[in-house]
């Protein structure tokens, strides 16, 4: 099995995630975690990634780990062993895991809105503080 088309795959996936970041270069990263079309281009993103990383061949770096230590289970591999037939996964699990990330981003997304909107309050919190401790600085203690 060759890995060149893993690889293409992956790179076209980088590609396409670095020409959709500069479209929205503009934007706040708490829009874009907040943007559904943003979301899912990420996850389509991780998902290209791990099919792709799921279909690299592991028999050359078995070759090796089985040289060094010729008591690993790595003589066991088939030489044309990916590294999903060794993972036990398949096509859905890289889909499950884009699912996740767009999940994770749209909830990363609602907590930085969050933060976002107690900011000026936490920053008259945090004047107050200072304010504080700068007078109890001034006031001799007893």
């Amino acid at each position: 099995m060759k890995t060149a088309p893993s690889w293409a795959i992956l790179a076209a996936a980088m590609l396409a995630s670095i020409g959709s970041t500069s479209a929205s270069a503009q934007q706040r990263p708490v829009d874009i975690l907040n943007d559904p079309a943003q979301q899912e281009r990420l996850a389509s993103t991780i998902s290209a990634m791990m099919a792709a990383l799921m279909k690299v061949n592991v028999g050359p770096l078995a070759d090796v780990i089985a040289k060094a230590d010729p008591q690993s289970r790595a003589r066991d591999l088939p030489r044309d062993a990916t590294l999903g037939e060794v993972m036990g996964r398949d096509e859905q699990d890289a889909e499950h895991l884009g699912h996740q990330v767009q999940n994770s981003a749209a909830m990363v997304g609602a907590a930085a809105s969050t933060i976002e909107a107690y900011l000026p309050v936490l920053k008259n919190i945090a004047r107050d503080m200072a304010t504080q401790v700068e007078q109890n600085a001034r006031t001799p203690t007893k």
